[in-house]
Protein backbone atom coordinates (compact mmCIF):
# COMPACT_ATOMS: atom_id res chain seq x y z
CA UNK A 1 0.00 0.00 0.00
CA UNK A 2 2.84 2.51 0.76
CA UNK A 3 4.91 1.50 -2.55
CA UNK A 4 1.26 2.26 -4.47
CA UNK A 5 0.67 5.51 -2.64
CA UNK A 6 4.48 7.13 -2.80
CA UNK A 7 4.28 5.97 -6.66
CA UNK A 8 1.13 7.78 -7.38
CA UNK A 9 2.88 11.00 -5.33
CA UNK A 10 5.49 10.99 -7.16
CA UNK A 11 3.66 10.39 -10.30
CA UNK A 12 1.68 13.74 -9.41
CA UNK A 13 4.53 15.40 -8.94
CA UNK A 14 6.13 14.56 -12.46
CA UNK A 15 2.92 16.01 -13.82
CA UNK A 16 2.74 18.93 -12.29
CA UNK A 17 6.66 19.94 -12.95
CA UNK A 18 5.81 18.52 -16.41
CA UNK A 19 3.24 21.31 -17.44
CA UNK A 20 4.94 23.70 -16.29
CA UNK A 21 8.42 23.09 -18.02
CA UNK A 22 6.04 22.42 -21.23
CA UNK A 23 5.11 26.51 -21.03
CA UNK A 24 8.49 27.64 -20.97
CA UNK A 25 9.14 27.67 -24.93
CA UNK A 26 5.58 29.02 -25.67
CA UNK A 27 6.36 31.93 -23.31
CA UNK A 28 9.90 32.31 -25.36
CA UNK A 29 8.51 32.64 -28.47
CA UNK A 30 5.49 35.69 -27.32
CA UNK A 31 8.88 37.08 -25.99
CA UNK A 32 11.40 36.74 -29.30
CA UNK A 33 8.53 37.09 -31.51
CA UNK A 34 7.15 40.29 -29.86
CA UNK A 35 3.40 38.77 -29.72
CA UNK A 36 1.17 39.76 -26.87
CA UNK A 37 -0.36 36.86 -25.08
CA UNK A 38 -0.22 35.05 -21.85
CA UNK A 39 0.10 31.53 -20.89
CA UNK A 40 -2.34 29.96 -18.34
CA UNK A 41 -1.69 26.61 -16.43
CA UNK A 42 -4.65 25.07 -15.14
CA UNK A 43 -4.25 21.74 -13.01
CA UNK A 44 -7.14 19.30 -13.69
CA UNK A 45 -9.03 18.25 -10.69
CA UNK A 46 -10.55 14.63 -10.35
CA UNK A 47 -9.17 13.45 -13.85
CA UNK A 48 -7.89 10.63 -12.61
CA UNK A 49 -11.92 9.31 -12.18
CA UNK A 50 -12.84 11.47 -15.28
CA UNK A 51 -14.80 14.43 -15.37
CA UNK A 52 -11.71 16.99 -14.31
CA UNK A 53 -11.81 19.02 -17.89
CA UNK A 54 -15.99 19.53 -17.18
CA UNK A 55 -15.18 20.72 -14.22
CA UNK A 56 -12.97 23.40 -15.57
CA UNK A 57 -15.41 23.89 -18.16
CA UNK A 58 -18.42 24.78 -15.58
CA UNK A 59 -16.37 26.87 -13.83
CA UNK A 60 -15.31 29.16 -16.64
CA UNK A 61 -11.79 28.39 -16.91
CA UNK A 62 -11.75 28.81 -20.36
CA UNK A 63 -13.99 31.96 -20.85
CA UNK A 64 -14.44 33.92 -22.73
CA UNK A 65 -13.22 31.54 -25.44
CA UNK A 66 -12.04 34.31 -27.65
CA UNK A 67 -9.42 34.95 -25.81
CA UNK A 68 -8.14 31.57 -26.03
CA UNK A 69 -5.62 30.59 -29.36
CA UNK A 70 -5.26 26.93 -28.76
CA UNK A 71 -5.42 24.71 -25.53
CA UNK A 72 -2.93 21.84 -24.53
CA UNK A 73 -2.91 18.31 -22.34
CA UNK A 74 -0.57 17.29 -20.86
CA UNK A 75 0.09 13.70 -19.30
CA UNK A 76 3.83 12.86 -19.17
CA UNK A 77 2.95 9.03 -18.32
CA UNK A 78 1.03 7.94 -21.16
Amino acid sequence: MASTLLGKLMNSALEDISSEYDALPGAKALVDLKVAGRIRILGTPAEEGGGGKVKLIEARAFTPREDIAAAFMIHPIS
